[in-house]
């Protein structure tokens, strides 16, 4: 999975893709902005990547 943060203080916009076979946590966040595909519950599908608000 790679995951990459932009922003300081209480606007970082965060950035995650899953690359692998398996179901991998999200990173700690206040909401989803937006996802490649459905979510699992508080996790990121193969596949799929998302922005998030932290």
């Amino acid at each position: 999975m790679l995951t990459f943060r932009r922003g300081t203080g209480g606007n970082r916009l965060i950035v995650a893709v899953n690359f692998s076979d398996t179901e991998r946590r999200l990173p700690e966040h206040d909401r989803v902005l937006l996802a490649s595909g459905p979510l699992g519950a508080e996790t990121l599908p193969p596949d799929t990547a998302v922005w998030l608000m932290d």
